[in-house]
């Protein structure tokens, strides 16, 4: 497989990522039971004193993390689809995006889900083996 090919394989699974993660962070859903509500209401009730500015809840941090994840995911695809150019591509800036998503993997397979964790992990193992591909010329 190519470079440009690696590239915007690497860009598909990094945008499948966002979009499942923007969904999930952005459709309101119900809690099922008493104790997610209780534990929700929780998190909107507990205040957390920031550095600069007004107290935020832990469910306003919460959301803040996840539409940050969503933002990073939106800009590594992007930059792999850019990147997949020869006039554009930059070995470093790749391989950067790259270690990052495994950052990303490892987190995800830790404290959340498979799914996000493998997706993320086969972008930057798709990363990786283009950043080795010497540039030639289309």
């Amino acid at each position: 497989m190519n470079r440009k090919k690696l590239l915007f394989t690497a860009a598909f699974f990094a945008l499948f990522t966002f979009v499942g993660h923007s969904f999930g962070t952005l459709l309101p859903h119900e809690p099922e039971t008493e104790s997610l509500r209780q534990a929700y209401a929780t998190m909107e009730s507990t205040m957390v004193q920031m550095p600069v500015g007004s107290p935020r809840s832990l469910a306003q941090m919460a959301y803040g993390g996840n539409a940050f994840i969503s933002l990073y995911l939106l800009i590594c695809g992007i930059l792999f689809i850019l990147l997949a150019k020869p006039e554009r591509y930059v070995r470093s800036v790749v391989l950067l995006n790259s270690v990052s998503l495994v950052g990303a993997a490892i987190l995800s397979i830790v404290f959340y889900f498979p799914v996000p964790a493998i997706c993320t992990a086969l972008s930057a193992i798709c990363g990786f083996i283009a950043a080795r591909q010497s540039i030639k010329p289309a």
